[in-house]
């Protein structure tokens, strides 16, 4: 197997209800307990667009060790455990 780093982007679509703010702020929250403090996570870099079809919305850029760091963390999971239904 080989030992790379693996990069993987999530975008993120709020409900019509939800604030930006709402969503910065949970993951703001979810960062401070230390949920992203996962083995073979490298990296992780939340990110809004500025122009284009993604302007105001939001993904993260996570960066995993290697493939399978990569497939034992599945962060979708995690937010859909983490971060408060109204918002996504």
């Amino acid at each position: 197997m080989e030992n790379h780093p693996v990069i993987s982007v999530h975008e993120y679509e709020l409900k019509p209800s939800a604030e930006g703010a709402q969503f910065e702020r949970a993951f703001k929250d979810a960062e401070a307990r230390g949920l992203f403090e996962l083995p073979g996570l490298l990296q992780y870099h939340f990110v809004k667009g500025i122009r284009g079809a993604r302007k105001y919305k939001y993904a993260v850029i996570w960066i995993y060790e290697n493939k399978k760091a990569w497939e034992e963390h599945q962060t979708p999971a995690f937010f859909i455990l983490y971060l408060p239904s109204h918002v996504m």
